[in-house]
């Protein structure tokens, strides 16, 4: 069976991109329509650890090898950015270090959790670890691109970490996503319990297993893994079972979060946030050309500027697309 090409333009949209526009969306309209990214920003320690350790903790369910997990963890370790904050003077993160991410990474692997789950397997064998997913959001209508002319709808992308399968009750499955962190554990019910992500779940696990959430609602796993600043490290399983009226919520959340993107995407303004224009404690990359709205300007300006300046649209293939 053939697949007709997609000739659709969409703007990508993720959990993370999301927060960029509520920040600012300005800063998203220069992020993410004209795909431009500051070669002077970093994502920040916290979320380049957060992936060392993602990574790490995949590699241990993919091998069951705790010396491949620490090596994965050393090779995905953001030792540029660590040499960067110290040379800009930045105060030092204790908690975030290697030993600590170490010692979480041990915590994980050791978890009595494992004694009842293992990944499960897809239809081909392959062991159901980071399933990247989009959602394109078509109904909702589209906005012309003032860079091309172009008509673009919306679409989020996002991945799963882990779909689990009971060790003694097969038919038994859990969505599981790692959640680094140093927040308390009083704090992480209350970051976690409603996450925005819940929806998007349920719209592609309903497509991708036939999850009927609408009735049954859907199980979910956050592995909260929590930086100690003196080392001692938290692991902890938090799973919870989502109302079919909680995953609504959710999928209106979004929505109206997209309709919102729609609607400045047809008026052609993204308003900026004076609270934006500090990114990780520094000035925010977009500061110097912000006050600037010409699209011909603008465009001619990064093409000027790429020592400052790179084109980047961070798009992965999907394992599953959602038409919504």
């Amino acid at each position: 069976m053939s697949i007709e090409p997609d000739h659709r333009k969409f703007l990508i949209t993720s959990h993370s991109i999301d927060g960029t526009f509520e920040s600012c969306p300005r800063r998203f309209e220069f992020r993410h329509l004209y795909q431009q990214y500051p070669l002077l920003e970093t994502s920040g320690l916290a979320a380049d650890v957060g992936t060392a350790l993602h990574e790490a903790a995949q590699e241990w369910t993919r091998s069951y090898s705790i010396e491949k997990a620490e090596w994965t963890l050393l090779k995905w370790w953001p030792w540029e950015l660590e040499d960067m904050r110290k040379q800009a003077g930045m105060k030092p993160d204790y908690a975030r270090t290697l030993g600590n991410a170490l010692n979480l990474l041990n915590a994980f692997v050791r978890h009595k959790f494992w004694d009842d789950w293992e990944v499960a397997r897809l239809p081909d064998g392959s062991p159901a670890i980071e399933l990247p997913w989009r959602i394109n959001h078509t109904s909702l209508g589209s906005f012309t691109n003032p860079i091309d002319g172009s008509e673009t709808f919306l679409a989020t992308q996002g991945k799963i970490d882990w779909i689990l399968q009971h060790r003694k009750i097969p038919n038994l499955f859990r969505v599981t996503d790692m959640k680094t962190t140093i927040l308390d554990e009083p704090l992480q019910n209350a970051n976690f319990r409603f996450s925005g992500q819940a929806g998007q779940y349920g719209l592609v696990l309903a497509q991708a297993l036939g999850l009927d959430w609408q009735r049954e609602g859907l199980d979910v796993c956050y592995f909260i893994a929590e930086f100690g600043e003196f080392g001692f490290p938290v692991t902890n399983p938090m799973e919870h079972h989502l109302e079919p009226m909680e995953i609504y919520e959710a999928i209106e959340a979004k929505n109206e979060r997209l309709r919102r993107m729609i609607s400045m995407g047809r008026q052609a303004f993204w308003p900026r946030r004076s609270h934006g224009c500090v990114f990780y404690q520094k000035p925010c990359g977009f500061l110097d050309v912000c006050h600037r709205r010409e699209p011909e300007f603008l465009t001619q300006w990064f093409e000027d500027d790429r020592d400052r300046f790179r084109k980047e649209n961070r798009i992965y293939e999907p394992f599953w697309i959602v038409e919504a």
